[in-house]
């Protein structure tokens, strides 16, 4: 649901990316399982609040800023049946890596391996048979996304991809 960006101030908070719009994901009393160079362990929210574009958050057990900076660059995770449902046509993150991505003419791109946050828009981070390609999340990009079928639809605009010539 997150990444722990590093410490901020004295008094243990830290400094949360998280990945998707559901805030409820940090209320007060939240245990997330935290995981890190292949280690886990569950944190319990004691406060969270937006900051500057991320969450300031301050978890318990964790009293000072050498104990929240020692977690970061952790990943903040919950059961999937803990996550509040998205709307039509929303995805988690988690929903979206691993999916092929096609182009509506048919040709395989290869499969999504991460989502980049840019704040207009998330980017598709797409490898396969033509190297890395970044694709927008944008209405006249992202044609169908069939979780089902393991596939997500795009229209290439010109300038997206190299041409092969």
């Amino acid at each position: 649901m997150g990444r722990i960006l590093g410490a901020h101030g004295i008094r243990g908070d830290v400094l949360v990316r998280r990945f998707g719009e559901a805030a409820e994901v940090l209320d007060r009393g939240r245990a997330l399982r935290l995981e890190r160079a292949g280690h886990e362990m569950t944190l319990v929210v004691a406060s969270s609040r937006p900051h500057k574009g991320v969450w300031l958050v301050t978890f318990e057990g964790v009293p000072d800023r050498n104990a929240a900076q020692a977690l970061a660059g952790s990943v903040l995770t919950v059961d999937e049946s803990e996550l509040p449902p998205l709307e039509e046509g929303v995805y988690y993150h988690f929903e979206l890596v691993g999916l092929e991505v096609v182009t509506d003419s048919g040709i395989v791109l290869g499969k999504v391996t991460g989502i980049l946050e840019t704040g207009a828009n998330d980017i598709l981070e797409v490898r396969g048979p033509k190297g890395e390609v970044l694709l927008p999340m944008i209405e006249p990009v992202l044609k169908e996304v069939d979780r089902d079928a393991g596939r997500i639809v795009v229209h290439l605009l010109p300038g997206l991809i190299e041409e092969e010539g």
